[in-house]
């Protein structure tokens, strides 16, 4: 009989075996390779929403207005920081932004209502918004015209809209009223009390109202050199350029032209007439060395003198060169127009805050409490069209405000 050889099979060697061991290994890979995938997915995703919540809340914190006062006078037991509205708000309204009506006890025209020491964002935005003035922190420009700080310091700050382009008039002067859609402002209150068990609430009057030191004003690129601080209080009003480190030895004073020339072309226009000063139109269309109807640069805002034919100088004889980098205040002369000329623009003058804050012995207030304890002022807000840092780069970009006051006894 023949002998049968019966070999012992290896289950660990065998080839298909082996490839479904590599099948299972790699089907192992794909699995954990998908998790981990799964997990940096999740992981960057959170990243993302964390930094984007991050920028959202601080991009949110800065550009938010928020309004406090602090007392520095020894008597002060109580205080109080309030705004006068044209129109009474609801209960809801008073409960949710934290607002108590005054029922009448300061008197004057409007509504008065009270909260505490500090003013959260969320009410100033209320405030503004329910008095129509703009509650976003993005402005459009307008003017105070010109201004000097002991001129009528019980006539009201009024802005006006920004000039507009007119080819009809050489002189272009615009005093239409700016829309409150453009800027903000509100009336505040301060109210310092002296709270005993029997005598009741006495109020503390003349204390001076400042600027605390950490007072700031914060926004993008320019925007703290464009912006503008009006105030007025009884017989005080100035205007503040938050964006300025003026010197006290210049008794914290700077100034802007607010008149001249100007290149309001928009982006629609030709681009043969960007970069030339406005002028008007000839009604027949004379150009250099023709005879009719003269063509003028156009002037405006407000000068010192009226305007006469001798602030324009002869027409030239062909376009100056344009400025590689022109914007609406620096342009050249056309050809065949004549120049503005000889012309002295009308000024804003303004301060810093720098000025009204309570540094030490130094500041001077911005207002003082009356016998009822309380001082009261107007504020506006608003980007000055006139300024120099006003550019497109500027406008309707968002600011940021902490408005901290400190209360102490003048000297």
């Amino acid at each position: 009989m023949e002998n049968i050889v019966v070999e012992e099979i290896n289950l660990d060697e065998h080839p298909l075996l082996e490839i479904a061991d590599d099948i299972i290994r790699e089907e192992k890979r794909r699995k954990r390779t998908k998790k981990v995938v799964a997990v940096s997915a999740f992981i960057i995703i959170v990243f993302i929403i964390i930094s984007y919540l991050g920028y959202a809340i601080g991009y949110y914190i800065a550009n938010a207005t928020s309004l406090s006062l602090l007392s520095k006078d020894p008597e002060a037991r109580f205080a109080q920081v309030g705004f006068r509205l044209s129109e009474p708000i609801t209960v809801t309204e008073q409960q949710k932004y934290n607002l108590q009506s005054d029922e009448g006890w300061v008197g004057g025209e409007g509504h008065v209502y009270w909260t505490t020491q500090n003013v959260s964002p969320q009410t100033m935005s209320f405030v503004l918004e329910h008095e129509g003035f703009s509650s976003t922190n993005r402005l459009t420009p307008v003017t105070s015209g010109a201004f000097v700080k002991d001129e009528n310091p019980y006539f009201p700050l009024t802005l006006y809209e920004a000039p507009k382009q007119n080819r009809a008039e050489r002189h272009n002067l615009n005093l239409t009223e700016a829309d409150p859609k453009d800027y903000f402002s509100f009336t505040v209150l301060f109210r310092l009390l002296i709270d005993e068990d029997r005598a009741g609430t006495i109020p503390l009057d003349n204390i001076g109202i400042y600027f605390n030191r950490d007072t700031k004003v914060h926004g993008q690129n320019e925007l703290p050199k464009a912006l503008r601080f009006g105030f007025q209080s009884g017989d005080k009003k100035d205007i503040i350029s938050p964006g300025r480190n003026l010197s006290e030895n210049d008794g914290y004073l700077g100034s802007i032209a607010v008149g001249g020339r100007l290149d309001l072309d928009d982006s629609r226009a030709p681009e043969a007439v960007k970069g030339f000063y406005d002028y008007t139109f000839g009604l027949d269309g004379a150009k250099y060395g023709e005879t009719g109807e003269q063509v003028y640069e156009i002037a405006y805002g407000e000068f010192t003198h009226p305007l006469t034919n001798e602030n324009w100088g002869e027409p030239l004889s062909e376009s100056e060169p344009r400025l590689e980098h022109g914007d609406v205040f620096h342009a050249v002369t056309y050809q065949g127009v004549r120049p503005l000329v000889n012309a002295e623009p009308e000024r804003q003058y303004f301060t810093s805050f720098q000025k009204y804050m309570l540094d030490g012995d130094k500041g001077e207030p911005l207002a003082y409490t009356n016998n009822l304890g309380v001082a009261e002022m107007n504020i506006k807000f608003w980007l000055e069209g006139w300024d120099l840092a006003t550019t497109n780069k500027v406008v309707n970009k968002s600011f940021g405000m902490q408005l901290h006051f400190v209360a102490k006894r003048a000297e």
